[in-house]
């Protein structure tokens, strides 16, 4: 079911309103403007218009061994990032890019119905692949943006002539899911370049190189740093990037003494804005694949990567930028599981295993525009 929220509504009157309700799958990816990510057991990734409850496309897993009944887990989907036609699915030991057609027949076609079980929606397999070293348990991958781009969309929204932006740089954060090499305590940044040549309106899917990421099967992310970050077996932990590049978790930290060890009861919520740092055309090391997801980021050559929007241009935050902030900590409870962020209203919204949500603020109201950053001498508060 979809929903709309309405904050003018009386009080006492439900401010959740009923959109649309349509037959849906089992686990929800992300919701995506107007578009709901979700898949199941198969592994196939769905796409569905929420405003007509629509399947828009199927994307599916690659097979195993050319055979349609084995799922492997390592192909199962964690997240989902659309950039222009392509939407690149970030699984536990994979990452897929696919390209999806331009448009679909129009809801008000003649014979097309949103509950039209006789629509078939297009089945799309991946045009590109990239494979992790080691599983990963925890995945959470955001465009990465910086204030300037609220002005750069209000021109292109003002100049229907504007040239076309380039692919975004991704953020990736990531747990490890083993304790060898690369123990569950860490969280990883990873960054996934795009290519500086893409462009929407000269995409050829028989050229992988006008493809915006995964030019080839070495073209994966890499590393820029590890955040200490312990979690306790059982209790809820959650992880979430803001628009900006402000990153949010929840983990059992609660010993301020010893930050990279688990308390034995209790949570933290913690955060840090992430390190935007120019990014390498090639990653070279010794006897290993440039561009290679090593934890260990090796040597880097001193060369950027162009793209649009000016992101990078910040030190190394492992150096130089803001550390690690501790927001709250609760020493008795174990009930948070769900964590999220609104960086432009300098907001913080928690879950609760009752159910119930809290929402904190985390910046002064007069320092949200001005800076977009973490603040992390404001206190939190309801």
């Amino acid at each position: 079911m979809a929903y709309s929220l309405d904050s003018q509504r009386p009080q006492g009157d439900y401010a959740f309103q009923l959109l649309r309700q349509f037959d849906g799958f089992r686990h929800t990816i992300g919701l995506h403007g107007s578009r709901l990510i979700a898949t199941d057991a198969e592994q196939h990734l769905r796409i569905i218009d929420i405003d007509t409850g629509r399947l828009e496309y199927t994307l599916k897993a690659p097979l195993m061994l050319n055979d349609p009944t084995l799922h492997s887990a390592e192909r199962q989907s964690l997240d989902a990032v659309i950039v222009d036609n392509f939407v690149l699915s970030f699984c536990k030991q994979y990452i897929f890019l696919y390209h999806a057609p331009v448009s679909l027949p129009p809801q008000d076609t003649p014979g097309i119905e949103a509950s039209d079980s006789t629509f078939e929606s297009p089945e799309l397999d991946a045009v590109a692949m990239y494979k992790w070293r080691w599983r990963i348990d925890t995945l959470i991958a955001a465009p990465r943006r910086s204030p300037r781009d609220l002005t750069m969309l209000s021109a292109t929204a003002t100049n229907m002539n504007a040239p076309p932006s380039g692919a975004p740089i991704i953020d990736v954060l990531t747990r490890f899911d083993t304790w060898f090499p690369w123990p569950v305590n860490i969280l990883h940044h990873f960054v996934l370049a795009p290519n500086p040549a893409y462009h929407a309106d000269t995409v050829d899917l028989a050229n992988s190189e006008t493809f915006p990421y995964l030019l080839s099967d070495t073209g994966g992310p890499f590393m820029v740093h590890s955040i200490p970050s312990p979690v306790r077996i059982f209790t809820p932990s959650d992880v979430v990037l803001g628009r900006y590049g402000t990153a949010l978790w929840i983990d059992a930290s609660t010993d301020v003494n010893t930050p990279s060890q688990a308390g034995d009861r209790g949570q933290r919520i913690a955060g840090k804005l992430l390190t935007q740092m120019p990014l390498p055309t090639e990653r070279l090391r010794l006897g290993e694949r440039p561009q290679d997801d090593n934890v260990s980021p090796g040597p880097v050559e001193p060369a950027t990567l162009p793209s649009s929007g000016d992101p990078s241009g910040m030190a190394d935050a492992a150096e130089h930028g803001p550390a690690v902030s501790v927001f709250h900590i609760q020493e008795s409870d174990e009930k948070w599981n769900r964590v999220a962020v609104d960086e432009e209203g300098g907001r913080i919204a928690l879950g609760n295993v009752n159910g119930t949500v809290s929402v904190y603020t985390y910046v002064p109201t007069e320092r949200v525009v001005e800076c977009g950053e973490l603040q992390s001498e404001a206190a939190i508060g309801t």
